[in-house]
């Protein structure tokens, strides 16, 4: 009986440092593999939510045209008195396209963009229009840029108005897509957003007047 104690493998042995270190570099491996797959599915999905989003607020840009004869007017802060959620807001559809008129119940904010501390008008979708700046650049002589981060950049030039005119008609709108606002700047400002170069890549997501949908990178 003794010996049959002694050379008997005990019922309650535990794993080898090997063997846990196995297992450890198999679930490493896995989630190696597993986690970059769920950030591109998140990302894929609020590209999609983005291009329902900007379908809808063209489609309500398009009604307000037809009703008024003429494009909703791009906001411009205190120029315009124009505020949205108690904020003077740069670059964005104004109230003009919900009230007295809903032609959208409420504007959306862009998945890219919500979540952060930037201003009301740095996490909606951006709307600029040709119209409005030719305006600014009349009564006000330029358009600043506003000093506060996260404001949308806007063309300072009749030069780049007229060429959003020629390549984009009388609106744009546009999220700032999945690389999010800090690399949307300079001479890639107008990069539009390609899913071909990879999942998380620069560039904006664009619908117009002009494309209902991203079609190709206007040459300025």
């Amino acid at each position: 009986m003794k010996d049959f104690l002694r050379f008997s493998r005990p019922l309650g042995r535990g794993f080898t440092l090997i063997e846990l270190l196995i297992v450890v570099a198999i679930i490493a491996i896995l989630a190696a593999i597993a986690v970059p797959n769920f950030l591109q599915a998140q990302t894929r999905s609020k590209v999609s939510r983005v291009l329902s989003d900007l379908r809808t607020l063209r489609t309500a840009v398009e009604s307000y045209a037809v009703d008024t004869n003429k494009y909703p007017r791009m906001t411009w802060g205190a120029t315009f008195g124009d505020t949205l959620y108690g904020e003077e807001v740069f670059g964005t559809l104004g109230k003009s396209i919900t009230t007295p008129i809903a032609y959208i119940t409420s504007q959306p904010f862009d998945p890219f963009a919500t979540g952060t501390s930037a201003s009301v008008d740095a996490q909606l979708y951006t709307y600029q229009s040709p119209d409005t700046m030719d305006y600014l650049f009349s009564s006000v002589g330029s358009v600043p840029v506003p000093g506060k981060p996260g404001y949308v950049y806007i063309p300072a030039s009749r030069k780049e108005s007229a060429k959003m005119r020629f390549y984009f008609g009388s609106y744009v709108l546009w999220s700032i897509g999945p690389a999010g606002p800090e690399r949307v700047t300079g001479p890639n400002f107008w990069l539009q957003y390609d899913p071909t170069n990879g999942t998380i890549s620069e560039g904006h997501v664009f619908v117009s007047q002009k494309q209902s949908g991203p079609a190709y990178n206007p040459p300025f």
